[in-house]
């Protein structure tokens, strides 16, 4: 790999880590993210473009919240710490060469990892099948896919992504196929060693001295499998793999071709029929530095993985209104016992294994994030840092401990605890706007609008989930004092069982174990917490490029 005449960043650019000052000065995470924040800005405020028009909606649909900008932030801001952590530490070789494009694709990963997601949930809100429409049967499944989509997306972006920043293209290539990488197959973190097996199968064989890249079935099922080198994998192979995930699944957007949203697909048409065609590898594997670049997309990957399951624990009250009113939990009872065949036993074993597509109750699924939450790679690059460690088992005890507590109250039909949960993050929400309103005069009509239309947004969202926990997910009308009890005693067991593996997993002691009660009996937020609140407010600005240099803009959104 040959260095480029232009720059990717200003010469001046510190090789070590530098936390910004006052004075300006900025890192390499702050260039990456403002790489990504100028793509986003382009894509959203492209003339007459109508993915811009869908992409802003997507992000900021209140319907959407979970997984739209809040979510995409919180992947952000914790990916970004976790980063500087590790630049800190020395873990990365910062001069190396290709580090800093790595890192820009590194922060493409936190906008766009579940952008076929967000587009294919705003399909089925406007589509009328959604929360409040029961009939799920004929909408689309927003999570089946959205890796390989994703990856999809970011190698269809290359072009945006040069015309934005003034990047050449060859360069822009090169940034999105190893965010492609990174993406393809975080919708199975469980499975990272398995994805980024070295020794996995090629994703061609060699005949007569030339490449013959796997096709159909074998593609197909060597991919979901995990058996196949991803580096190796090319675009035409993506292209297949999604089509096959999507389309023939009968799970893709109505009037779409490739799987993904049809506006993203028109307004990209060209370049994805280049891509269908192109059956040159991702990964440049003759490359001399080849070793040590994987090797750094594996680790920034494993960052990236990190940060978006954090959002499933923090704010750890947050997981159970999230899991609760995802597409999946509409389908399913609250507890896993709601079936009374179901075992303690069977369920715990449940939990511990390693397939979450065989979880029966949101109880189950709950629990399984959290045993596994951390844990998804054997030899970690930053599972046993102090402070990542600190934080983990922070929330992941306060996230079982809360949900234990929950479960009781649902399945007693003790709907209060709903109230607590959204008076708790009432609270938190409105420190948030007083301070905001204290230090930002100059935006104080903008942020007096937005915190109370987020107010009733939240009070929707919760007499949604109150409806939804009793009256429609299944399980809920339980017909005897019996059956409710058997169905508390067997959810009690479950709960005390994952709780004490926990605790003797993480190492809490009895004293940490009833602070953490203690913290839980009124929601309190954590003490590891880098979020102030789930919920947003406007934000003061956001890092861009300009002429090669970092400016805060007003804002994209």
């Amino acid at each position: 790999m040959q260095e480029l005449n232009l720059p990717l960043f200003p010469p001046d650019i510190p090789t070590a880590i530098d936390i910004k000052t006052s004075n300006g000065n900025y890192d390499q995470v702050d260039y990456g993210e403002a790489f990504a924040n100028t793509l986003r800005s382009f894509l959203l405020h492209k003339e007459n473009s109508a993915f811009g028009n869908k992409l802003r909606r997507a992000m900021d649909d209140p319907e959407l919240a979970h997984h739209g900008h809040h979510h995409s932030r919180h992947v952000e801001k914790a990916a970004e710490w976790a980063l500087r952590m590790m630049l800190q530490k020395g873990k990365f070789d910062t001069c190396a060469l290709g580090f800093q494009e790595d890192i820009v694709a590194f922060s493409l990963f936190h906008y766009l990892h579940d952008l076929d997601q967000q587009m294919t949930a705003l399909c089925n809100v406007d589509s009328k099948k959604y929360l409040r429409d029961q009939d799920r049967t004929t909408s689309i499944s927003e999570k089946r896919g959205h890796g390989i989509a994703a990856a999809v997306i970011a190698l269809a972006l290359a072009q945006d992504i040069a015309d934005s920043t003034g990047i050449s293209l060859d360069q822009a290539r090169r940034i999105m196929s190893s965010s492609a990488i990174m993406m393809l197959r975080h919708d199975e973190p469980e499975q990272f060693d398995k994805t980024f097996n070295q020794d996995n199968s090629k994703g061609y064989t060699i005949e007569n001295g030339k490449q013959i890249p796997l096709s159909g079935g074998e593609l197909y099922n060597s991919f979901i499998n995990d058996q196949l080198d991803v580096f190796t994998l090319s675009p035409s192979q993506l292209i297949y793999v999604l089509d096959r995930a999507k389309s023939k699944h009968h799970n893709a957007i109505p009037g779409s071709f490739y799987g993904l949203d049809p506006s993203f697909e028109e307004e990209h048409l060209e370049i994805l029929h280049s891509l269908a065609n192109d059956e040159n590898p991702l990964f440049d594997t003759q490359d001399q530095s080849s070793q040590q670049t994987r090797e750094r997309i594996v680790d920034l990957s494993e960052i990236a993985y990190w940060a978006d399951i954090s959002d499933m624990i923090s704010p750890y009250t947050d997981q159970i209104t999230r899991t609760l009113l995802t597409q999946y939990s509409l389908q399913r009872p609250l507890s896993a016992f709601s079936d009374s065949s179901r075992t303690v036993e069977e369920s715990f074993q449940a939990v511990m294994g390693n397939e979450g597509g065989s979880l029966r109750g949101d109880d189950e699924r709950i629990f399984w994030e959290l045993v596994h939450a951390g844990s998804f790679r054997e030899n970690s690059f930053i599972a046993d840092d102090p402070e990542i460690y600190k934080f983990t088992r922070e929330h992941v005890m306060l996230s079982a401990i809360a949900f234990k507590r929950f479960g009781e109250a649902i399945i007693q039909k003790q709907y209060a605890i709903i109230n607590e949960l959204y008076i708790a993050r009432l609270n938190r929400y409105t420190e948030k706007y007083m301070k905001r309103w204290k230090h930002s005069p100059e935006e104080n009509i903008l942020i007096e609008h937005v915190f109370h239309k987020r107010v009733k947004q939240i009070i929707d969202e919760k007499n949604a989930l109150l409806l939804h926990v009793s009256s429609v997910k299944p399980g809920c009308d339980i017909s005897s004092r019996e059956e409710m009890d058997t169905k508390l005693r067997k959810f009690q067991e479950l709960s005390s069982m994952v709780i004490d593996m926990l605790k003797n997993k993480l190492g809490v002691d009895d004293a940490q174990m009833a602070k953490y009660e203690g913290t839980v009996s009124d929601f309190s937020p954590a003490e590891t917490q880098f979020y102030t609140a789930s919920d947003s407010l406007p934000i003061r600005g956001f890092k861009i490029l300009e002429s090669g240099q970092i400016i805060v803009s007003s804002r994209i959104e």
